[in-house]
């Protein structure tokens, strides 16, 4: 039985999907979701597509979180199915969904990595030069190049391990999380497999990924390798970093979608971490561990609107709590709330706060752009840069000063 069929034997046109998906239950306003899951079916059918479930199936962010609510446990794959066949009828997704392509050449990170980096970034995306063996492969994926902060400090963090390591990053490389959001199911798996082979290539023992999402999707092609999320794998080697800073910090832990759509392994791995720092009381939110409040995630960059409420409700649950800094081991929960936290806990990645720690000093690049006092000058400024990339100017600069300003605004708004 292939997908298609599956999901319309099984469905039961229920619509919980839509009704506890944090993102599309605000982005339907009144409307009923078992119609809307109903009229999804018949789309996956050969029915007529909708306007609005078309929007409703490029809006879905694909972090499964509707799994645990579907009495079939299909929903994911409901919208997957449906992604595929809207994209079979020549219905794209929205332009804005596209730019997080890997090999969009305005990818939004290749935008942002071009604007903020003064120097060639420390990793690669070839295969090993014959004879080069590496024991450890840090892959950084595509999404590295929008916040390459994050990035630098692991890496730096691995060199103080005494590690002999390499990393993979940027364009081109993906765990096909990308092509699956965009409908390209089979481009997904070429990709997968693809990042899997240039892993072994160096011949490393242990493989660690800084994104949860590439964990889940390359490692069980990495059989005979050790394979960590990086959280994992800095609780494991804490020990062999030094931890000069003995600042006392109070902070608040920021869970992400990925414990709940299986992509980590607990709610608690990242909670030792943290608490191993010296000096560092961690507090709770409200919403905690499975009922964390979503935080919008890309869907900030592709239906605004919908996440407005979301990421303004954690944040305010994230001052309630009196820390002084919110901290979460997602890049994208980063990228979504940074610059929205003006007067609020200040929002960081575990592995930026582990770097400070530890001495590292990084400028916080993706920070700064959205923060730019001179946004304009900015990119006028970088307008050439682009060309000198290859991309045209304008399409550039546009691209990225909407998605730079959607930031802006609201953090005014606050």
């Amino acid at each position: 039985m292939n997908a298609k069929t599956d999901i319309i034997e099984r469905c039961l046109k229920c619509g919980l999907c839509v009704e506890q998906c944090p993102i599309l239950s605000e982005f339907i306003g009144g409307a009923d979701p078992a119609i809307l899951v109903t009229d999804m079916v018949d789309v996956i059918s050969g029915g007529p597509c909708t306007p609005k479930v078309r929007e409703l199936v490029w809006t879905c962010m694909g972090c499964g979180q509707c799994r645990q609510w579907c009495p079939e446990k299909i929903a994911p794959d409901l919208f997957a199915v449906a992604r595929r066949e809207l994209l079979r009828r020549g219905s794209a997704p929205t332009r804005m969904l596209q730019q997080w392509l890997p090999d969009s050449p305005y990818h939004f990170g290749r935008l942002i990595s071009t604007l903020v980096l003064d120097q060639k970034p420390p990793w690669f995306s070839n295969h090993a030069p014959m004879g080069v063996t590496k024991d450890i492969v840090v892959y950084l994926g595509c999404y590295v190049l929008a916040t390459p902060e994050i990035a630098i400090t692991l890496l730096r963090l691995v060199e103080q391990m005494g590690m002999s390591a390499v990393a993979l990053g940027g364009d081109g490389l993906c765990c096909g999380a990308g092509y699956l959001l965009n409908g390209k199911y089979e481009l997904a798996q070429k990709v997968r497999q693809y990042s899997a082979e240039l892993i072994k290539s160096y011949r490393p023992h242990t493989a660690v990924f800084e994104c949860a999402s590439c964990h889940a999707f390359i490692s069980p092609l990495l059989t005979g390798l050790e394979s960590f999320h990086h959280v994992d794998f800095l609780l494991r080697n804490l020990s062999r970093i030094k931890l000069s800073y003995r600042g006392k910090k109070t902070i608040t832990y920021h869970d992400s979608c990925d414990p709940r759509r299986g992509v980590t392994a607990d709610y608690e791995t990242p909670r030792r971490l943290l608490s191993s720092l010296p000096g560092i009381t961690l507090t709770e939110m409200e919403h905690n561990r499975q009922n964390s409040i979503c935080c919008g995630g890309l869907a900030n960059t592709t239906n605004h609107p919908a996440t407005e409420k979301l990421r303004t409700e954690r944040l305010k649950e994230a001052a309630a709590t009196d820390a002084e800094m919110m901290v979460t081991t997602c890049r994208s929960c980063y990228g979504a709330m940074v610059g929205f936290d003006k007067g609020l806990p200040r929002v960081t990645h575990d592995i930026l706060l582990v770097g400070q720690y530890a001495g590292i000093t990084v400028p916080e690049y993706f920070r700064n752009l959205i923060n730019s006092s001179d946004l304009t000058s900015v990119l006028t400024r970088a307008r050439e840069q682009f060309g000198k990339c290859g991309l045209d100017g304008d399409t550039a600069v546009a691209s990225i000063s909407g998605f730079i300003e959607r930031h802006r605004l609201s953090s005014r708004q606050k």
